[in-house]
């Protein structure tokens, strides 16, 4: 059974790099990362042995999405809120509780016993993607500009807006995929997609601990 995919390679060095470079946060929204990135590859490797011993691993993944929401749902807040005047806290809750309402309907109404929350997914990407944008756009404005390259929120943000932009879009693609499998080579289409988005994901992610770490001030 393999146990070492590109999925948990990613999530591994990023763990790593977290552990090293945000040892000195808090439970704050970088702080808070060290422990999702350990349920986040604790979550792979399980899914992948399950996968791998014949079990459906949709529940677990689908309890995940509950806990991935909520996270970068908080952090998105977090880097967003230095922005913005207004206070985000109703958006935030009101976000947090439709979100729930979602991830429980579908799976209450699935008709097949064990079913991925598609419909959850890509809610929560486009909206995580609007949060990404209206960062950019209000970082943008901000006075004096910063310098970018040593920005961590940044980078995280991207990571973050490229990734669910692409799973939304896969997601859309996803019932064509799954009917008429593409294959580059002998690699099916869909897992070079998502492979790459987790190594974007990922590499920015990496990336933002390091500039958070060299620059923590920014």
């Amino acid at each position: 059974m393999q146990l070492i995919t590109v999925y948990t390679i990613a999530e591994a060095a990023c763990l790593i790099t977290a552990l090293y470079c945000l040892r000195r946060e808090g439970w704050n929204i970088w702080g808070l990362q060290r422990a999702y990135l350990v349920v986040v590859l604790a979550t792979e490797l399980v899914g992948t042995y399950m996968r791998g011993a014949a079990i459906n691993n949709l529940p677990l993944y689908n309890i995940f999405i509950l806990i991935e929401g909520a996270v970068i749902s908080t952090v998105l807040r977090g880097m967003l809120q230095p922005l913005l005047r207004r206070h985000l806290g109703p958006w935030f809750w009101g976000w947090l509780v439709l979100f729930g309402s979602v991830w429980a309907l579908e799976w209450s109404t699935s008709p097949a016993e064990y079913v991925y929350l598609n419909y959850t997914v890509a809610l929560m990407s486009l909206v995580f993607f609007v949060a990404c944008g209206i960062y950019f756009y209000r970082l943008l404005l901000t006075t004096p500009q910063r310098s970018i390259s040593r920005h961590g929120p940044f980078w995280w943000v991207s990571g973050t807006a490229i990734f669910y932009l692409g799973g939304f879009m896969v997601n859309l693609a996803l019932d064509l995929l799954i009917e008429v499998p593409v294959y580059v080579d002998t690699v099916l289409l869909h897992d070079i997609i998502n492979g790459g988005l987790n190594l974007a994901l990922y590499s920015l992610w990496g990336y933002s601990y390091i500039t958070r770490f060299l620059n923590p001030s920014s």
